[in-house]
């Protein structure tokens, strides 16, 4: 939360999901969509499961653990 208080240009976030219960993953997700929709800031999130990916993500890129990048999208 404190990442994006300050109304950043780029945001980057380490599991920003991880440990949170399903009700505040949820409102996480919503939050970060609203600031990303509007434009206000860009983000740069790493995950290690598909599912923490949320939905309004226009680009990603799969990285294996040799820093090989499988996929990008």
């Amino acid at each position: 939360a404190r990442a994006v208080v300050v109304n950043p240009r780029l945001a980057l976030l380490d599991e920003p999901f991880d440990g949170l219960d399903s009700a505040v993953r949820a409102h996480v997700f919503d939050y970060l969509e609203e600031i990303a929709v509007a434009g206000r800031t860009t983000f740069v999130l790493s995950c290690h499961h598909d599912e923490d990916r949320p939905a309004w993500i226009r680009q990603h890129a799969i990285i294996d653990s040799e820093e090989r990048c499988l996929t990008l999208a």
